[in-house]
């Protein structure tokens, strides 16, 4: 089976912007393996331009039918590839040479496959941002308090994962800067955290925004005894 895309370009040349062309392969590349690394198939570049041969033991016309269906509805996606999906997209939508991408799939036999075009006026489609996560209830480790002015991003253990994040506090921080209250390995805090993701790199997601707001209470370890909550406004 068979999976192609080809570039529906304003005039007759083939020549696009190398970058476009490039981080947009990227995109593709990344979508094409992660869909097809879950369904243990093989993805393999072939002769032809933005062309690929998708093989598996069974199977192999449900995923390039996946994959079709991928680039062609906007059906729910694990996040990394929501995201590839997303900037392949916004990428073309700032690239006026590409009035459109045609899709298509096709087996060995004729009767086999699908073609669907998707035009320039239909990007935006795939440009929806992901809604902002929030976590009314966090509770974050602290790792590294701010201890000095600036907007410097703190560190902590969230749901078992170290992360950054921007506390709007005012209050709370000049406590922690001026040292009125110790900081101390355990110390943690409790309130609302806000998380958007975008996708950062080829194979990794990162949170961009962490920003913990509405600081509820901070817990301080006692020195002999177990945690003892403090209560603030």
């Amino acid at each position: 089976m068979f999976f192609q895309l080809q570039y529906v370009l304003t005039d007759a040349s083939p020549v696009m912007d190398a970058l476009v062309r490039n981080e947009g392969e990227r995109d593709i590349l990344l979508l094409l393996t992660g869909l097809i690394g879950e369904r243990h198939a093989e993805l393999e570049s072939t002769e032809t331009p933005n062309t690929w041969r998708i093989s598996a033991e069974e199977g192999s016309e449900g995923i390039v039918r996946q994959v079709f269906r991928a680039w062609t509805t906007t059906e729910d996606l694990p996040v990394p590839l929501r995201e590839a999906r997303r900037n392949f997209y916004r990428r073309l939508k700032y690239y006026p040479k590409v009035t459109g991408v045609i899709f298509r799939w096709y087996g060995a036999e004729p009767e086999e496959g699908e073609e669907q075009t998707i035009v320039r006026k239909e990007f935006a489609r795939w440009l929806t941002p992901d809604p902002v996560v929030s976590d009314p209830e966090a509770v974050i480790d602290l790792i590294a308090p701010v201890l000095k002015g600036g907007k410097f991003a703190w560190k902590g253990l969230y749901q078992g994962e170290v992360i950054e994040f921007n506390l709007k506090d005012n209050a709370f921080r000049e406590t922690i800067r001026k040292r009125e209250i110790e900081f101390v390995s355990g110390m943690a805090l409790k309130g609302v955290l806000t998380q958007r993701s975008v996708l950062e790199k080829v194979t990794e997601v990162l949170i961009l925004d962490e920003t913990l707001k509405k600081r509820k209470k901070y817990v301080h370890p006692k020195r002999e005894q177990n945690q003892l909550s403090m209560e603030f406004d």
